[in-house]
């Protein structure tokens, strides 16, 4: 049995600081967008790189803003490291 405590965050969770976002026509598939964010968590800032997706594909999250906590599948590796939006929760 495990018990956690509703306090405990996930330690692939992060809170979002900053969102640095480009966007660009993409036709039929909406827009490109580009993100990258600036995250904290338990003191330390890290860079995470979200790799180009398109607004018109199903599965598409909502956007991400500052203020956020995100919940990413991966471990971080190292203080700047990359993901696809398919890898990050809301």
């Amino acid at each position: 049995m495990i018990l956690l405590s509703p306090n405990t965050q996930s330690p692939n969770t992060f809170h979002i600081l900053e969102v640095d976002r480009q966007s660009v026509f993409a036709g039929k598939l909406g827009q490109e967008v580009r993100e990258t964010w600036k995250v904290e968590q338990g003191g330390h800032q890290f860079t995470i790189i979200v790799s180009p997706y398109h607004t018109r594909v199903a599965g598409t999250p909502r956007p991400f803003s500052a203020g956020d906590d995100v919940r990413i599948s991966i471990a971080p590796r190292g203080e700047r490291f990359h993901i696809t939006i398919s890898q990050a929760r809301h």
